[in-house]
């Protein structure tokens, strides 16, 4: 019996859902069964649905993988084995590739082949050399059975065979058999008491902490088949089919046919305990996860979790205390610990660890030394602000000192804090006067007249600053934040020795000292005692002092500065002289500054690339001679050498790159070297590079991301055209990038712009030709963008400043009852330091085209993944019909792919003012939606193409 093709309709149907299936299937794990024909072919079960009415929908999928020769011939049918009388709706579904067929063959007799049922027949143009994808659909009823595929291609039948247990494979992986009537619901509870009482119950909960949950289902292989957001009520409900599923509750949500995701909470809750039922129990396993089955025709009920938040240790400090001295035990105030539960109650609190500074620890009668005290801590009943209800108390060790004693939480669920609070016991020893006091200065000469003085400050640039006081094992004793003149003082000190630390790192009590760091470009200038000439030896931020006779000692003094800065600067080119003539190295070429002082020097660091010879103060140099120490160079009171310096470049065109770094008055050197880069040219003949090397390309733009709008491409259309000139080098000199206006279907007033390779150093540029007439686009003094980490050129910022407003219809040149407006054109001149960029290092056709809507600098509108500037709002992102997700590099597309903005390399034949593009181009959007791959032409005038009436038309006058 022979079968017509199915009606179109029935065909989408089938071909929708083998894609949204193929979608699906792309993520992690793929619920397929694959076997091999042989001679290139392979066949899958992609999908098996239950219909729920005795039948079920099959889609196996047929590939080739381009293979030729004797082992790989033509396919000639399709074959499928399927019993008599059980089989109906077979659609084929060309997925890629040029094949074709004659008709689907719906048997049962198939000729040759050794088995019945039915075969697409008469196909071509696969295999032999020809790759293709095509997708057999059909409906079996019956139930399933088990089926062979044969793939014949010349004398190769090629057969696989499907078992009943492939087919139910796939349908249970997926989820797609018949659920009708079946499932489970469960509840995620605020358990306060947690598995206390043996229960999971509470109140139910939606948002622990603001974040959402979500109920994840897993198959037997801990993959997801299912997954939503808990409800408000703390609610869940999945209709399954009958099987043995897990549930997970996490803050991520899976995605369906992927593997399990992470079982997670927000920061600071736990699980409590999981269980099927309302009776006491749980399932032996506090995890977030819980295994139930579905039996067939019923709903599994209350498979039930508990979460709760867990308790919050704090740092608390007692009142001081006189030191008792000897072996004296101090009671320690119950106050002292402090302890919350945000939903619960705190039941006892556990100390860690033996606390520092002390001889001896007592709890309930208890002694414990450091030696004895247990590994595992010891637990105290508490109230429920986490004051102690038994006694401790401490005996410190000798001194001004503070005992610190580190301790958890527990609340009433039986759950632990996971931070550790401190119960911190300072101790005083009265008649002890004795301290230490000192001054942070802004020393900008530092040692070069070996004192320590300057100005006082508080602050590093905009950083506060620490002095942390430190014992002789490099313990903190006390800190404080440096007052804002720059004064700082250790009170009720014991006579002995210290060590103070000037840091942006505040000191913690009782620890180990912290790292000594400045911000970035500040450094150490030297530390002394007093005020008179002196240091102490090495420029680190410490120093140590002594408290004598209980006196105060004072002026334990710091000095700190900024760096100097070398720049980068480049001298106007020159003609190379050849030989062996060397020529004046302009002083102007170096760069540098000091933020708090002046600079002094410079200091050659390297014999310079491209150069035979340097001669510095009269003194020649080779790379052979130059010292390995550099050259020092007295600079003027502008910065740049005092001291006459030339160079002998090597012949051609070449850069000779001086790097140096700045010395301040300080005697500082910059961190970073700069570079005084002097350019040298020959004569060269110019070479022209096209983009596109066709002609002018074509650029057009809807206005009104992230909303779809009219969607006809005329906001802005827009010709152009790049002319790279380089040398026979090919190196880069000019762009002259022509721009022609040729339409705005706009209300809005829209600027235009494009962004160049991040290959390319902005400041490296001079731009000119741009026609800027509004105030809301910031350049820099080369004709660049300001702010931003790429080249960026603004060619317009209005574009009704550009072309004149005919006096009717909407923008210009997209009405034809309105005036026709001649095109304007702008050229753009970007102009690149000789021998540094070369033409693919420039990447033209990358470059980067958008327009800014309606004078906000903040809204622009790119090509479909191009990534925005950094001025771009991307608060946008993702909102109205735009799926922008830097995350996956996707950029200015809606979630069908479709774009805001196209470029094609030739002329575009826009549509009319609100006539759609799809409507006018009626290859657009499957060019669109397949990412480019189909119809790449579908802007040219071939048959079947376009719809001229939707077209703008110039008209004659």
């Amino acid at each position: 019996m022979k079968a017509k093709l199915l009606p179109v309709r029935a065909m989408l149907v089938a071909a929708l859902l083998a894609f949204n299936l193929l979608a699906l299937n792309a993520f992690a794990t793929v619920c397929e069964v694959t076997k091999t024909n042989g001679g290139g072919f392979t066949t899958t079960i992609e999908s098996v649905v239950d219909n729920c009415d005795g039948s079920h929908t099959i889609v196996l999928r047929v590939e080739h993988n381009g293979c030729g020769g004797p082992s790989c011939k033509e396919l000639s049918h399709y074959s499928i084995e399927a019993v008599p009388g059980t089989y109906s709706n077979v659609s084929v579904d060309i997925r890629s590739g040029i094949m074709t067929y004659d008709e689907i063959d719906m048997g049962p007799n198939l000729g040759g082949d050794p088995f019945q049922g039915f075969k697409v027949d008469g196909t071509s143009n696969i295999g032999d050399g020809d790759a293709g994808v095509f997708a057999v659909t059909y409906t079996l009823t019956g139930g399933l059975q088990a089926q062979q595929a044969s793939a014949k291609a010349g004398q190769n039948r090629q057969i696989v065979s499907f078992s009943v247990a492939d087919f139910e494979y796939v349908m249970t992986c997926a989820g797609s058999g018949c659920n009708e009537g079946t499932g489970l619901n469960g509840n995620v509870f605020h358990d306060i008491n947690g598995l206390t009482d043996n229960l999971v119950n509470g109140t139910g909960i939606q948002t622990p902490g603001g974040t959402a949950l979500y109920a994840n289902l897993l198959n037997a292989s801990n993959i997801v088949v299912n997954a939503m957001a808990v409800t408000s009520s703390g609610t869940y409900t999945f209709e399954v089919p009958a099987a043995t599923y897990t549930v997970q509750i996490s803050t991520v949500q899976g995605t369906n046919g992927s593997a399990m995701p992470q079982t997670l909470l927000p920061s600071g809750w736990v699980n409590t305990g999981e269980h099927v039922g309302t009776s006491a129990g749980s399932d032996g396993t506090v995890n977030g996860l819980l295994s139930a089955t579905v039996a067939t025709g019923a709903y599994t009920e209350n498979v039930n979790f508990g979460i709760e938040q867990r308790p919050v240790p704090q740092n608390n400090t007692a009142e001081s205390q006189e030191n008792p001295g000897g072996s004296i035990s101090v009671p320690v105030p119950a106050t002292t610990f402090v302890a919350s539960d945000a939903d619960g109650t705190v039941v006892s609190i556990k100390i860690t660890a033996f606390p520092s500074n002390a001889t001896s620890i007592t709890i309930n009668g208890t002694l414990y030394t450091s030696g004895g005290f247990p590994a595992g801590g010891v637990l105290v009943p508490a109230g429920e602000n986490g004051n102690p209800t038994q006694t401790i108390s401490v005996d410190p060790i000798n001194g001004v000192v503070t005992v610190s004693i580190p301790f958890i939480a527990n609340d009433n669920a039986n759950v632990s804090s996971i931070s550790t609070g401190s119960a911190n016991v300072p101790f005083v020893v009265t008649g002890t006067p004795g301290g230490l006091s000192g001054n942070v200065y802004h020393d900008s000469n530092g040692l070069t007249d070996d004192i320590v003085n300057g100005t006082g400050t508080g602050v590093a640039g905009a950083t506060v600053l620490y002095a942390n006081l430190l014992n002789a094992g490099n313990q903190v004793l006390a800190t404080m934040q440096v007052n804002a003149n720059g004064t700082y003082q250790f009170s009720n000190l014991a006579n002995g020795t210290y060590q103070v630390q000037l840091s942006t790192n505040q000191g913690v009590v009782g620890q180990q000292i912290p790292t000594t760091a400045l911000p970035s470009g500040w450094v150490n200038t030297g530390e002394f005692v007093g005020i008179v000439a002196g240091n102490d030896g090495t420029v680190n931020g410490l120093i140590q002092a002594a408290v004598a006779n209980n006196e105060i000692t004072v002026n334990v003094n710091f000095g700190i500065e900024q760096l100097p800065i070398a720049g980068t600067a480049t001298a106007t080119i020159q003609q190379n002289p050849g030989g062996t003539i060397t020529v004046v190295v302009p002083p102007q070429t170096f760069v540098d500054s000091d933020p708090d002082g002046t600079v002094q020097s410079i200091r050659l660091t390297a014999f310079p690339a491209n150069a035979t010879s340097i001669s510095v103060n009269g003194t020649a140099y080779t790379v052979t001679t130059f010292p390995g120490a550099g050259i020092i160079i007295p600079v003027g009171s502008n910065g740049q050498p005092s001291q006459v310096i030339l160079v002998d470049p090597a012949d051609g065109a070449v850069t000779v790159p001086f790097p140096f770094k700045s010395v301040d008055n300080a005697g500082f050197e910059s961190l970073e070297p700069g570079l005084a880069n002097v350019p040298f040219s020959t004569e060269y003949v110019p070479v022209d590079n096209n983009f596109p090397a066709t002609g002018y390309g074509t650029l057009a733009y809807e206005d009104l991301w992230p909303g779809k709008g009219d969607y006809d491409f005329n906001d802005l259309v827009l010709d152009y055209k790049f002319e790279l000139i380089s040398n026979t080098g090919n190196y880069v000199d000019i762009i002259r990038a022509t721009f022609i206006i040729k339409a705005f279907g706009a209300s809005y007033e829209n600027g235009f712009g494009f962004q160049l390779s991040n290959n390319i150093n902005a400041a490296d540029l001079y731009v000119e030709g741009y026609n800027l007439t509004e105030s809301y686009v910031t350049l820099s003094p080369n004709g660049t963008e300001a702010n931003q980490s790429k080249p960026t050129i603004i060619v317009y910022d209005n574009a009704y400043n550009q072309m004149q407003h005919p006096g009717s219809g909407i923008g210009v040149n997209t009405e034809e009852t309105a005036p026709y407006v001649t095109p304007d054109t702008l050229v753009v001149r970007i102009y690149f330091p000789e021998n540094t960029y070369t033409y693919a290092q420039v990447d033209i056709s990358s470059f980067n085209p958008f327009i800014m809507v309606n004078k906000d600098r903040t809204v622009e509108v790119h090509l479909p993944g191009y990534p925005p500037t950094d001025l771009a709002n991307t608060a946008l992102f993702g909102t109205w019909e735009d799926v922008s997700d830097p995350a996956t590099n996707t950029y200015y597309v809606n979630d069908h792919n479709l774009p805001w903005a196209i470029n094609i390399y030739e002329s575009f034949a826009y549509p009319k003012e609100k006539q759609e593009v799809i409507w006018a181009h009626l290859k657009f959007a499957e060019w669109a939606t397949s990412s480019g791959v189909l119809f790449p032409n579908w802007y040219q005038n071939l048959a079947g193409y376009r719809n001229n009436s939707f077209i703008y038309q110039v008209l004659a006058n």
